[in-house]
């Protein structure tokens, strides 16, 4: 083998798959068809052999056969002649016959019979020749057949295994006598026709009752299954055995002797089957001899091949793996002036088309990702001009939005080759009708809208079917030379035309030369301006859906302003001061919230919560929400208690009047002063007792033990009446429940239903739907009354369970609440006031420590109060 092959078969055979599948099959195409063609041989031959066999053993039995039934036929004969001579002599000599015999006839019985005895009427031998023979008892049938004067064919068993043959005759003497005459014949010369079969031929014979007569086997277990197999086999007349481990055919036939010898024999012939296909040694020697010379020549025709086939392919393997890496620098080289070549060629034009490919797919999804994640616009349509010009190599495009005037806009326009800023003059849109109404074909793109087509044009001078002279005229204006255009409309999800993508002048990226826009590039920005009609609908749906939502969260403010001015002025102030913090924990550098940053919607998402935390205040009673005394209801109810007292007053003057009157005259100047000092002291007395009242109205000061027994006295204490002339206490017990709240003007049931105010807030704002940037608003609104301890309401959750947007809420809530100077239940503290109070409140654990500590250090509060 050569060097070069040596080389394929060690690297290319042992290291590269295509090379062993060439090889493999190529061994396998020489191998597979001489297999089956020496198989199929192979059993052709061994059937014809064997059936060859079969026959040969056949005719052998046959012949075997009659060449026992022949020899059979002469002995028979000797007898004929024995007796026949027996007669006459018996008759002319008393002399033993068989010793007067000549000597041929003599030698001749003697080497077909081992002895020969004549038996008289009373079986007692009279004559013999050799050794004297009883004659064994015959069967029925055997008599029958000996006195019809044929001659019976017997054997006697033996010792060791070996039986003896006997012919038996029967005849009468001149005298008539009966006689018999037996011979035993002899088994060299009855078998001798054995001799004429081939040696490797083994043979049985057997009588009528399958007894053996004679073998050339000398094991007699070998026999065992042979009687089985021919009474299997009677119609094919063989069989296959086994003989020693060794697998023979066998045959068989049948004697038929019984009408001459009351009898019938079974020759079996038998022959190994190596011996039969003994012939196909010498073609199986010479078919391995003729394959693995096939085999060699295969494996070096396989060989040149690989050798001639694997440089090709690796080089193309290479240029794959380089491909799949995104390298397209190194086209595949081959010069082997067949379909190789032809195939690195077409890979090259695959590589070039993939590369352009690849490089146009991957403006695509730059520009698919930033229309998706772009919010802005204006620089969204900036993307979508530049990655179409890229991608077409365009030099100059543009896109054209529709207005609510019929008329497109030019948002963005780029040129290349000049400079060229988009005026937002009226002289730049273009009016897609003219003043008669007509639509506009002037320009390519008024055209596309109007006629909701995409328009590709080789020169927009020379087009034949449409004279597009504004476009012309805007060239001259801007000192612009257009020729080829592309121009797409954009539609949003409801397939209406938002506007106009439109590129001009592409250029071949070789020569630099305009060329038409083509198929291709007229498909790909059709998909880009589609992407970009839902990206720019979906930023005006944003906006929209935000300018919306804004405008409800401003109606649900202007409902709680008309409602409670104060109330609605803390729903604008406290998203103030809740943003400044918010911002203040974005922008910390140290501490816990150094990590903490908000994104642009998390931010507007507190907001948001922040305006709308306490909208549920519109379902709060407003006497309750702006109860500035204790007995304010719809109005303060201390101005009944007053007037009660001023019937009070009455009532006793009256009765002091009643009392002169009913005094004699002599002594009444002296009752009327007594009176006049009672009716003083009284006035005074209900005076004081009518300040202590509104005293403990205003709520400013906590409700003391003695304040409440005060007011039960005094309940006790003034009766007036009433309009049904009953006496009555001069406090209602509902008045005395309100005069007795402990500390402010609410009262506990009254404190619970302003509290509801945070149930209904949850209630409201959990009914909207919210976009996933403002999920979580109804959470950080309804929970600003949470309190770090766990003791706040609705919900009592505790520490970091609150969202730290709630408790920046709350600060804010809290601080302005404070501070706020226009509540008509309280009095605005001052900032210092405040911030003592909200100390306190942290330190006690109502408000996020931290939280207000970094308030404090940044002075969040001030920013808040340049604010207000």
């Amino acid at each position: 083998m050569r060097n070069s092959d040596t080389n394929i078969l060690s690297f290319g055979l042992l290291n590269n798959k295509v090379a062993r599948r060439i090889f493999f099959l190529f061994v396998l195409c020489a191998i597979i068809p001489m297999t089956l063609m020496a198989y199929t041989s192979y059993r052709h031959s061994t059937k014809q052999l064997n059936r060859q066999a079969y026959g040969r053993l056949i005719n052998e039995t046959k012949s075997i056969g009659m060449a026992i039934i022949e020899r059979l036929l002469l002995l028979e004969t000797d007898l004929k002649m024995i007796s026949e001579d027996r007669l006459g002599h018996s008759q002319a000599n008393h002399q033993p016959y068989l010793q007067q015999l000549d000597d041929r006839f003599n030698g001749r019985l003697k080497r077909r019979f081992a002895n020969l005895t004549i038996l008289n009427s009373a079986m007692q031998p009279v004559d013999t020749l050799g050794t004297a023979k009883k004659i064994p008892k015959l069967g029925s049938s055997q008599e029958q057949h000996l006195m019809s004067g044929k001659t019976v064919l017997f054997q006697e068993n033996r010792e060791m295994g070996v039986n003896g043959l006997f012919l038996l005759r029967s005849s009468l003497t001149m005298k008539g006598e009966r006689r018999r005459i037996i011979g035993e014949i002899n088994p060299l010369y009855l078998w001798g026709v054995m001799e004429f079969i081939s040696p490797s031929t083994g043979f049985l014979i057997l009588d009528s009752k399958t007894k053996l007569l004679a073998t050339s086997f000398t094991n007699d277990e070998n026999l065992n299954d042979i009687f089985g197999l021919m009474n299997k086999n009677v119609a094919d007349r063989h069989f296959d055995w086994h003989i020693d481990g060794v697998e023979h055919l066998a045959s068989f036939w049948t004697i038929f002797m019984q009408p001459q010898f009351s009898t019938n024999w079974r020759i079996v012939l038998t022959q190994s089957k190596s011996q039969i296909l003994a012939p196909l040694n010498a073609f199986v020697w010479s078919f391995q001899l003729v394959f693995g010379l096939s085999i060699l020549v295969v494996l070096i025709i396989s060989l040149r091949q690989i050798r001639n086939s694997l440089g090709p392919l690796n080089l193309l393997r290479d240029a794959t793996k380089r491909i799949a890496s995104r390298d397209f620098s190194q086209p595949v080289v081959i010069d082997t002036k067949d379909e190789f070549q032809a195939l690195g060629e077409a890979f090259n034009d695959m590589s070039s088309k993939l590369n352009q490919h690849f490089v146009i797919m991957s403006q695509i999804n730059r520009i698919g990702a930033a229309l998706s994640l772009e919010k802005d616009n204006r620089h969204l349509l900036e993307i979508i001009v530049e990655g179409a010009k890229s991608i077409t190599n365009a030099d100059a495009g543009g896109v054209y939005l529709l207005t609510d005037g019929n008329r497109l806009k030019p948002s963005i326009m780029g040129f290349n080759s000049i400079q060229f800023a988009t005026s937002r003059n009226e002289d730049m849109t273009i009016p897609l009708y003219d003043p008669p109404g007509t639509p506009n074909t002037s320009m390519v793109a008024a055209y596309s809208v109007n006629n909701d087509a995409i328009v590709n044009i080789p020169d927009v001078y020379e087009d034949g079917e449409l004279d597009f002279y504004g476009d012309r005229e805007l060239d001259q204006r801007v000192g612009y030379r257009s020729q080829s255009f592309l121009s797409i409309p954009m539609k949003n999800h409801d397939d209406e035309i938002i506007g106009v993508l439109q590129l001009i002048n592409a250029k071949d990226k070789r020569t630099d030369k305009i060329i038409p826009f083509s198929k291709e590039d007229q498909n790909i920005i059709d998909s880009i301006a589609s992407q970009a009609a839902v990206a720019l609908t979906k930023t005006m749906l944003i906006n929209d859906f935000k300018k919306l939502f804004d405008s409800l969260v401003q109606l649900i403010a202007t409902a709680i302003d008309e409602k409670s001015r104060h109330t609605g002025e803390h729903c604008r102030r406290v998203p103030q001061l809740a943003m400044l913090l918010a911002k203040t924990v974005d922008e910390a550098t140290e501490g816990i919230y150094k990590k903490i940053r908000f994104s642009s919607d998390e931010l507007y998402e507190l907001k948001t919560a922040a305006l709308l935390h306490d909208c549920g205040k519109v379902a709060t009673p407003t006497h309750i929400m702006d109860k500035a005394t204790k007995l304010e209801t719809l109005f303060d109810r201390v101005h009944l208690i007053e007037t009660r007292f001023e019937i009070v007053v009455r009532d006793f003057n009256i009765k002091l009047l009643e009392e002169l009157l009913n005094e004699q005259a002599g002594s009444g100047r002296a009752i009327y002063h007594d009176n006049h000092n009672k009716m003083h002291r009284f006035k005074e007395c209900c005076a004081d007792d009518i300040l202590f009242i509104k005293n403990c109205n205003t709520g400013d000061s906590p409700m003391t033990k003695e304040m409440i027994a005060r007011l039960d006295r005094i309940t006790k204490k003034y009766n007036y009446t009433n309009r049904k002339g009953e006496k009555t206490p001069i406090l209602t017990n509902d008045e005395r429940y309100n005069l007795n709240t402990l500390l402010g003007t609410i009262t506990e049931s009254e404190r619970h239903i302003l509290n509801q105010h945070v149930v209904a807030t949850s209630k409201m704002l959990e009914s909207l739907s919210y976009p996933k940037s403002l999920r979580n608003v109804p959470l950080f609104a309804a929970s600003h009354h949470e309190r770090m301890d766990g003791k706040g309401y609705p919900k009592g959750l505790r520490g970091e369970d609150i969202p730290l947007q709630t408790r920046i809420i709350a600060i804010a809530d809290i601080f302005e609440s404070l501070t706020a100077k226009n509540r008509p239940y309280k009095k605005g503290k001052t900032v210092g006031e405040a911030l003592q109070i909200m100390k306190r409140m942290k330190e006690i654990g109502q408000i996020d420590a931290q939280l207000f500590d970094l308030f404090l250090k940044e002075k969040v509060y001030l920013d808040y109060t340049r604010l207000n």
